[in-house]
């Protein structure tokens, strides 16, 4: 999970800018998501999300940056 780190887990995709927020379904915007955290996180702001349930802003940008370039390497 881009968010918590777990692994093992089944993932799901997530926008880090939700849709309703004006996000878009793009290479820099969707990360995998476990349920717990893609459920909770919803529509909010990652962010703001990440401070209020005390979770590591700094391993999450960590995990993006290597998905990212993991994507992109893959797909571009």
């Amino acid at each position: 999970c881009a968010y918590c780190g777990i692994i093992g887990e089944p993932l799901q995709r997530d926008c880090v800018l939700p849709i309703s927020r004006g996000g878009r379904y793009t290479l820099q915007n969707v990360v995998p998501a476990c349920p717990s955290c893609n459920t909770s996180k919803c529509n909010e702001e990652v962010t703001g999300w990440l401070r209020r349930r005390r979770m590591n802003e700094g391993g999450f940008l960590l995990r993006y940056v290597q998905i990212k370039a993991e994507l992109t390497a893959r797909f571009v």
